[in-house]
């Protein structure tokens, strides 16, 4: 769901992507569709605006959380997504953080995006 769309191109599969986030583990009662977010019960995995510096990387399959690069592709610079991730997709993830069939929860905002040239992508 878009929060906010941003301008210029779209982020591609590759390109180099500096973001924001803020993630948390929620289960299907934990939110509603309308990005109104019931608090009590979510866990908290992450949150790049409260150390102040955006993450970087390359747009690909298992660069940052399994599943995101899909939520990520064509967003554009400024904008503002929130991406849920089903428990299907999520693997390897620590049981005491992610419980069985639990889904992540992503609000991601793209700070910049870099085209890379496909010689120095390998």
């Amino acid at each position: 769901m878009d929060n906010k769309t941003g301008t210029g191109r779209e982020a591609e599969y590759g390109d180099s992507v500096s973001i924001h986030f803020k993630a948390w583990v929620v289960n299907d009662s934990d939110y509603i569709w309308d990005d109104k977010l019931n608090n009590k019960s979510m866990i908290s995995l992450g949150n790049t605006y409260l150390i102040k510096r955006p993450i970087e990387f390359i747009l690909e399959e298992n660069a940052f959380i399994k599943g995101s690069y899909e939520g990520i592709i064509g967003m554009k610079k400024g904008g503002i997504r929130t991406i849920i991730i089903p428990s299907t997709l999520l693997y390897d993830r620590p049981k005491n953080l992610c419980p069985p069939d639990s889904n992540i929860m992503l609000i991601v905002e793209l700070v910049d995006l870099k085209k890379l040239n496909s010689a120095a992508h390998r």
